[in-house]
């Protein structure tokens, strides 16, 4: 993973233009699991401020989905973050990531990965939105009350989107939530993205991290073209991310910035440049996310899919700041404009949520 991946020579240009431009990334470290030392996260985000990252989305409360752990945990966050204050910026509307780019400060946007921190409760959603927490997925990989994950089909049938996952549609989108579908089952998908645009016309959704599967097909959680034409038909985006072990192949000298623009490449030929981010969805070490899988066998219960990979050696995930310069490279290589270019990197992110957050 990061600290392990390779640093990737770029360009003055694509180096500068990094640092020019809105860059967010989406993170899958949380505390506890994906880092434990705070020097570890101050040299981590440093290298991305020193790069020209504008800030990611951020996973609170892994594993334990109550919303007094993700309170809990967003304390810890704040006060390993206070010693540097200078350095970073919380996040509540899209205005602050501007602020965040201008000061050369790190952007933190908060995520959940399920939508049961709400206690069982939608208009938690209020509680939420007060600690900035942006994002929400409805469901991590298994079945949960709001809907099914992605490795619900691996076991039995895909249930899809619940009466009570509508609640918490209505009441992300009533109170400025982005509706995050990644890690969800296909069914759950077509769902929320069938009943956003039926009732919450105009309210785009997003895939903060996910594969798309007609490049690499192999991986239960990689999305299909259905599924990002759907989303991208919201007015939403669809960030692949550039994880390993979600993809086909095993990569002998770290995942290279060319599989990162192909991964660009393929959703923006489906359904345009509006439509695509990109995401390392970093876990800061390897041994973190092995680590982190073999703790929650219950919720990776995907017939051994994760380990089989790991253990041929598909555990790296390039850190944004050691790549990114070096795949703006690939892009302008492939021919994509400036234009296009500052899109992908965090334009068309910014747009959502200029049109989401309230």
């Amino acid at each position: 993973m990061s600290i392990e991946s390779k640093s990737w020579e770029a360009s003055n240009q694509a180096k500068q233009f990094v640092k020019n431009n809105i860059v967010l990334d989406f993170i899958a470290g949380p505390w506890g699991l994906g880092w434990l030392e705070e020097p570890q996260l101050h040299e981590y985000f440093g290298r991305a401020i020193e790069t020209g990252i504008t800030g990611a989305s951020i996973t609170l409360a892994f594993g334990d989905n109550r919303l007094s752990n993700l309170i809990n945990e967003h304390r810890i966050w704040r006060r390993v973050i206070s010693e540097q204050p200078e350095k970073y910026r919380f996040i509540h509307s899209a205005d602050d990531i501007r602020i965040a780019q201008e000061k050369n400060q790190y952007a933190i946007i908060w995520n959940s990965q399920s939508a049961e921190v709400l206690d069982g409760n939608p208009e938690n959603m209020l509680t939420l939105r007060e600690l900035g927490v942006g994002t929400m997925l409805l469901a991590y990989n298994d079945r949960y009350r709001a809907a099914d994950g992605c490795i619900i089909p691996l076991h039995k049938e895909d249930g899809g989107l619940s009466a009570y996952g509508k609640e918490i549609i209505d009441a992300m989108h009533k109170y400025g939530m982005v509706l995050d579908l990644s890690h969800c089952s296909e069914k759950t998908c077509l769902d929320a993205t069938a009943y956003t645009q039926e009732k919450w016309a105009g309210k785009p959704v997003v895939y903060t991290h996910s594969v798309p599967r007609g490049l690499h097909p192999e991986c239960y959680r990689n999305i299909s073209d259905e599924q990002i034409k759907a989303c991208a038909a919201t007015g939403g985006v669809i960030c692949p991310t550039f994880t390993e072990w979600m993809l086909d192949p095993i990569f002998p000298d770290d995942i290279e910035p060319i599989h990162c623009a192909n991964l660009i490449d393929y959703v923006v030929q489906l359904v345009g440049i509006d439509h695509c981010g990109i995401a390392s969805d970093d876990m800061f070490t390897t041994s973190a996310v092995e680590g982190l899988a073999r703790s929650k066998p219950d919720i990776y219960n995907d017939n051994g899919f994760m380990f089989a990979a790991f253990d041929k050696g598909a555990a790296g995930c390039g850190e944004f700041a050691k790549i990114i310069p070096a795949f703006v490279d690939c892009l302008f290589e492939k021919g994509y404009s400036e234009e296009d270019v500052a899109k992908v990197l965090g334009g068309n992110m910014m747009r959502v949520f200029d049109q989401v957050w309230i």
